[in-house]
């Protein structure tokens, strides 16, 4: 029996370094494509990032406009924006009274 694992220990160590030896190169070979690729997501990252910036600083700057122009337009007509809010108001003072 002794002989038996002898024998067979060297062919499973060989086995073993064979097994040991063809991953490193798979991951020899894979090593460049994986950094092109990470470099790929991080510039897509980057680049996906700055879009959003520009958008979210126009979304606000259009947001702000928007408000400056809601106060112009109440400065400029004061009754007209009161009447508004009044009616807005007792709409949904109505229709808040319907559900009950």
């Amino acid at each position: 029996m002794s002989k038996a694992n002898t024998i067979t220990e060297p062919t499973n160590h060989t086995v073993a370094e064979r097994v040991a030896a063809a991953a490193h190169n798979a991951i020899d070979q894979a090593s460049p494509k994986l950094e092109q690729m990470e470099q790929r997501l991080r510039t897509g990252s980057e680049d996906t990032s700055a879009y959003v910036k520009e958008k979210s600083d126009e979304a606000k700057q259009k947001f702000n406009d928007g408000l400056e122009q809601s106060k112009d337009f109440a400065r400029r007509n004061p009754v007209l924006t009161i009447g508004a809010a009044f009616t807005a108001g007792a709409l949904v003072a109505a229709l808040l009274g319907k559900r009950k």
